[in-house]
């Protein structure tokens, strides 16, 4: 066993060294992604990662001048004692380099004969947090490994079919438009977290949409066919841009002891809302979803005269239950009605909100007065 100092020894030659700390003699980590790089003795894996992975145009590594008489002059402030092979002699470059992992990215000049030479029993919490990182990698990914990898990313792979599903989840939990995946912002966090996962395009996320909904539709209707009993929501709704009215329907059971609530459809309404004609529509969505009228407990509307008439239709008298959320702003309607001063009040007050709403000049002035209000 030799104890060799580290005193006076001479830096790496190649210039790929500015971009990577050497942990061994097998293996180095790159200080701009810590990725572990296996040498080999020499520095062809280290500069075929920089070249790939980061921009080859900002890291141009070439060798260094052959004179480094100046560089041989400096000595590192601390000395260490490392133990090796009779056979060999330790270099320098065999010790885990400590440098301050913010140089990587404000200044990617790395001096590699800068004073980090430590002895690895005393390793600063930096080092051992980057030791334990390295503990992660067992060992070098095989070629075969390699190529499974990017093929996973490739349309039909495991990795391709996972972030394109939690695409499509996004969109519908977020109610993200379709239109999502061609976003500037979007594509450029995906290209940072997954640079080799192609983005579908839009046409493609709405042919996923809509095999997707036939699946997950599938699943529930064979899951209500199982249900004994539950109960439904409806409402007509008008949209006031496209003068367009929809039938929802919403669905909710129990299993387990919980509660589970479904928007199974959503249907538009070509024809006057009649009692008649919403007890169709109603009737049709049964049958679609495999609903029974007689698993159905009770089904819950606000108290129009058409919807009465269509569940009366549809389902019988006897299941019709009012939402009560409903008839509570009814009473609070008849009441304001009914009291002819409040009525007037509220009516000089949408007065005013309209004037503020439709003048840009007043409503600025308004904001002094609040701001100045606010001061005192």
């Amino acid at each position: 066993m030799i104890l060799v100092s580290t005193e006076g020894k001479m830096p790496p030659k190649s210039n790929v060294w500015k971009y990577f700390d050497k942990t061994n003699k097998e293996y180095s980590i790159c200080n701009l992604c810590n990725k572990k790089i296996k040498t080999c003795g020499n520095t062809s894996n280290l500069r075929c990662h920089i070249k790939s992975i980061h921009n080859q145009e900002l890291f141009k590594v070439q060798s260094p001048p052959q004179d480094v008489g100046d560089q041989q002059s400096r000595q590192s402030d601390s000395e260490s004692a490392v133990t090796a092979d009779s056979s060999s002699v330790v270099s320098r470059s065999s010790f885990c380099s400590l440098a301050s992992t913010s140089s990587t990215t404000d200044n990617l000049e790395i001096d590699p004969d800068e004073n980090t030479n430590l002895i690895c029993s005393e390793m600063s919490k930096e080092g051992s947090k980057r030791k334990a990182k390295l503990q992660s990698f067992k060992r070098q990914c095989t070629v075969k490994e390699t190529f499974a990898n990017f093929s996973s990313y490739r349309e039909g792979g495991n990795k391709y079919n996972k972030i394109t599903n939690n695409i499509l989840y996004m969109i519908c939990c977020d109610y993200q438009p379709m239109s999502f995946v061609e976003d500037t912002g979007f594509q450029k966090l995906m290209r940072t977290t997954a640079h080799e996962y192609k983005i579908p395009s839009r046409k493609t996320i709405d042919n996923l949409l809509e095999k997707k909904y036939e699946a997950t539709s599938t699943l529930y209707r064979d899951k209500i066919a199982l249900l004994n009993y539950y109960s439904l929501t409806t409402d007509i709704w008008t949209e006031t841009r496209n003068t367009k009215s929809f039938l929802g329907v919403t669905l909710h059971f129990c299993e387990d002891i919980k509660l589970y609530t479904a928007t199974i459809v959503i249907v538009e309404l070509e024809e006057r809302h009649t009692g008649e004609y919403i007890a169709e529509a109603l009737n049709n969505v049964c049958q679609q979803w495999r609903i029974s009228s007689e698993r159905v407990s009770a089904v819950v509307t606000d108290g129009a005269a058409n919807m009465c008439k269509a569940i009366d239709i549809a389902f019988g008298k006897k299941k019709h239950l009012h939402c009560f959320a409903h008839q509570l702003n009814l009473v609070a309607e008849k009441s304001i009605k009914s009291v002819e001063e409040l009525e007037i009040l509220i009516s000089k007050i949408k007065s005013i909100v309209t004037f503020f709403e439709q003048s840009v000049h007043a409503s600025d002035e308004l904001r002094k007065a609040q701001k100045e209000e606010n001061e005192f």
